[in-house]
């Protein structure tokens, strides 16, 4: 079974105001340590389900917010921003 994981940090475990995600703001590493917590949890619960392989695509913004050092060793991380027609 193979996993797809879309993560935004908006709803991340402890996000209350909208300057927690915004990356020139004193909150945001903060934030992307939360996210990366939540994301590794989904990863591990999804790879104890039986997953033989977990996609993770950071949707957050510029999609370069997830610490690729700290995701979880057995995902595969999507970043950067494509052409979404804008």
């Amino acid at each position: 079974m193979d996993v797809f994981v879309s993560a935004d940090m908006k709803g991340v475990t402890g996000i209350a105001a909208p300057t927690d995600v915004v990356q020139d703001e004193t909150a945001y590493s903060d934030t992307q340590s939360l996210f990366v917590d939540d994301v590794n949890a989904a990863i591990e619960g999804a790879l104890e389900g039986g997953a033989d392989s977990v996609l993770v695509n950071d949707a957050h913004a510029t999609m370069t917010n997830l610490p690729r050092a700290s995701l979880h060793g057995e995902a595969t991380l999507i970043r950067g921003t494509p052409s979404r027609g804008r």
